[in-house]
């Protein structure tokens, strides 16, 4: 009878060089996009290399807003991320989070220092709002 070549030694190999390959993977990391509009900083955000912990919140560098303007916040992630991050931002004059539906061009309110802007309020980000 002929060996397959398949033996319990190669097997251990292949688990040892799986668990290196994880142990080598990056941490999940939250990355930031910056665009300034009139009356708001929009800052999106994405998490790369796989899902966030809570523990990685410890390491995000949220980019700066200036404070005599509103923040909208549009990204996907777990709502403890949108808190962390609207807590981050709380000094400035109000904070929206964009939503796709049902306001595609817009955010709505969840912060607000301006009497002028209230929670709830839809803050127009594109050429349609409801």
């Amino acid at each position: 009878m002929e060996s397959s070549g398949w033996t319990g030694k190669v097997f251990e190999e292949d688990k040892v060089k799986m668990f290196e390959r994880q142990r080598q993977k990056p941490e999940p990391e939250v990355k930031f996009a910056v665009q300034e509009a009139e009356d708001f900083t929009l800052i999106r955000f994405w998490i790369e290399n796989g899902p966030i912990k809570p523990e990685n919140l410890k390491n995000i560098n949220p980019p700066q807003a200036k404070a005599t303007r509103g923040v909208i916040l549009s990204g996907s992630g777990p709502v403890w991320l949108f808190l962390a991050l609207s807590k981050h931002y709380h000094d400035t004059c109000w904070i929206a989070i964009a939503i796709d539906d049902p306001y595609p061009d817009g955010a709505v309110v969840v912060e607000s220092h301006l009497g002028s802007v209230k929670v709830g309020d839809v803050i127009c980000t594109g050429n349609s709002c409801h």
